[in-house]
């Protein structure tokens, strides 16, 4: 299996990365890469993973993602992304907004984030809204969806402090019976 994990290739992905036609596991993460997804990423057709998390990568998700039909494993999180990734063969992908303020466990547990500015009320705030979330998905949503790993890592929070549910890896619909 033809790799590139975890080697700093500097602070960008070049467009010469299409060049690489064999590979199959690109695992860039946490390599402080900043810049653009190069839309040469599209050459990679034998490419089975694609792990970019925890990096400083904006800008679009290339459209040219497309083409990588083998693909089954796309991690883009912690990256100020936008875009749509359209799903095919095995790959099932969601993409969010780009959360400004982390997650509920960062403000929780980081000793570097300042709480004395939550007060009582800004907690219940968070609370609710967690909690009118569940309800809707449960309840207010064309079929129920019951969110099966809630945990502070799961509860994003955006740049205006608003709650997004997040991660539904384990989720299940209900009134759907699927065979494994």
């Amino acid at each position: 299996m033809t790799q590139l994990v975890h080697s700093w290739i500097g602070t960008l992905i070049p467009p010469s990365i299409g060049h690489l036609k064999e590979l199959q596991v690109l695992d860039l993460s946490q390599n402080q890469i900043s810049g653009i997804i190069p839309r040469e990423i599209g050459n990679l057709l034998k490419l089975q993973t694609l792990q970019l998390f925890e990096n400083s990568l904006s800008g679009s998700i290339p459209t040219e993602i497309v083409h990588c039909k083998n693909l089954t494993i796309l991690n883009l999180y912690s990256n100020k992304l936008t875009g749509i990734v359209h799903c095919f063969g095995n790959l099932r992908a969601l993409v969010l907004e780009y959360m400004e303020n982390g997650n509920l466990d960062k403000l929780i547990h980081d000793s570097r984030i300042d709480r004395s500015r939550w007060d009582l009320s800004e907690r219940v705030d968070v609370l609710v809204s967690v909690s009118r979330g569940l309800v809707y998905l449960h309840s207010e949503y064309d079929f129920p969806i019951v969110q099966c790993d809630l945990k502070p890592s799961n509860i994003l929070l955006n740049e205006k402090w608003n709650v997004h549910v997040s991660d539904f890896g384990t989720a299940r619909i209900m009134g759907v019976h699927h065979q494994d």
